[in-house]
């Protein structure tokens, strides 16, 4: 978690999408 000024004016879904990204490319990295 960052301490970045205005994070929670970041919508959830947006939020999420990242989360999401990080996982696939973990997952597909993981996958080769």
């Amino acid at each position: 978690n960052y301490a970045v000024p205005g994070a929670i004016d970041i919508p959830v879904d947006f939020r999420i999408e990242l989360r999401n990204k990080t996982h696939n490319s973990r997952s597909s990295s993981m996958s080769k």
